[in-house]
């Protein structure tokens, strides 16, 4: 939303946020957006409900109660609440004078508002339709909720009349569910991010360096492939040995210890560092001599390539979701197999031992960044596709 509002090329049109006020950026959507905006929160109670019930499961013998209590409470209060939020949307919606609703989801099918707001806005007789965004796959709800989703799928299939997408394979995945294959208009529109300024990478600093590094920015969660990159990780330094990764995210501490784990096991203690997540990712690439992207999957875009690309940092990833289709025929990095952790070592090995290669690579990466991925190449096209509904 900070890149799309910032980006946005029309001065004149309004902005309103409608968002969760448990939401933690609130705060820093409003600080950061250039644009005179107005922000609307509104109480989700199926956040607040999780959260007591998950106050209550301190003990084992409630565990079984507590898993039990609390699917048929959420499931029966989102039921309720599903209905109660588009009757209180239409009316909210009939009264106001906005003229246009984009929503903007996570995953498919996401929260409960979101949807509820489509549907409020269909039945508030607003024109045009509303248009929803989704940036990550669609998962199948659990057997509890299925009849639940059923209806909503339904209802907001009806309600919209353009589906968008941050990438191909993404739109795919709730595209050719049976209840939006009849939705008319579907596109992508790839994500967008501003211009952090035009970096080089200078050979003769590449040259004093005392390392090379190579930088990870991502959840630590499995499906984000650190067992991989460490595999190929140790095939590289093996070849190059001032070689060190650098892996920046947040996560459970669960997921964080087996990474910790695996990286003593791979003798790894010296090269792999582990840290937080670090909003300012300018300066976590400015150091970095190349980005890794290891996902195994759920990768629907990968926004970290295209800001590595921005500073002109070459990009070694792997084939899995959105990833080739941002990353483009080898433009600003290489694609390989998520199953070749060797592979994916050789060519990081390419890069950081060819300064040449790694200039030319990160030059060809900034270009498509200039050409494709810019908020303000995002924002037009939301743009036109906003107008384009009012007919």
């Amino acid at each position: 939303m900070l890149s799309l509002i910032n980006g946005w090329p029309v001065d004149k049109d309004e902005f309103t946020i409608y968002i969760n006020s448990e939401h933690l950026g609130t705060e820093y959507i409003a600080e950061k957006i250039d644009k005179s905006i107005k922000i609307i929160t509104y109480k989700n109670f199926t956040t607040r409900i999780s959260y007591v019930l998950n106050q209550q499961k301190s003990t084992k013998g409630k565990l079984i109660r507590y898993k039990i209590t609390s699917r048929l409470l959420l499931l029966y209060e989102s039921t309720f609440f599903l209905a109660w939020r588009i009757i209180k949307d239409a009316v909210k919606f009939r009264k106001s004078d906005f003229d246009r609703l984009l929503v903007v989801n996570g995953g498919y099918p996401g929260g409960l508002n979101c949807r509820s707001a489509l549907i409020g806005w269909k039945i508030a007789g607003k024109k045009p339709l509303g248009v929803m965004s989704f940036h990550s796959y669609y998962t199948k709800p659990r057997p509890s909720r299925i009849l639940l989703e059923l209806i909503s799928n339904i209802l907001v299939a009806k309600s919209i009349d353009t589906l968008v997408s941050v990438s191909k394979d993404c739109l795919k995945s709730l595209s050719n569910e049976q209840f939006f294959r009849s939705v008319k208009f579907k596109q992508v529109i790839y994500n967008g991010i501003a211009d952090p300024g035009d970096f080089h990478i200078r050979k003769s600093v590449q040259g004093l360096k005392s390392h090379s590094y190579c930088i990870m920015i991502g959840s630590y969660e499995k499906h984000k492939g650190h067992n991989f990159l460490l595999k190929a990780f140790r095939i590289a330094q093996a070849q190059i040995p001032n070689l060190k990764l650098l892996v920046y995210g947040d996560g459970d501490i669960t997921d964080l210890k087996k990474i910790e784990t695996e990286i003593q096991n791979s003798n790894l203690e010296n090269q792999v560092e582990l840290y937080g997540f670090n909003d300012n990712v300018k300066d976590v690439l400015r150091s970095s001599s190349v980005l890794l992207v290891p996902s195994q999957g759920l990768e629907s875009f990968g926004l970290t390539i295209i800001e590595a690309m921005s500073m002109r940092i070459p990009v070694v990833a792997t084939n899995v979701g959105g990833i080739p289709e941002v990353l483009g025929d080898d433009c600003g990095g290489y694609i390989c197999s998520k199953d070749d952790p060797t592979q994916f070592a050789s060519r990081i090995v390419q890069i950081i031992s060819n300064p040449d290669l790694a200039v030319k690579i990160g030059d060809a990466g900034r270009k498509r960044f200039e050409e494709i991925f810019t908020n303000h190449k995002m924002s037009e096209k939301y743009s036109r596709l906003l107008r384009s509904e009012c007919g």
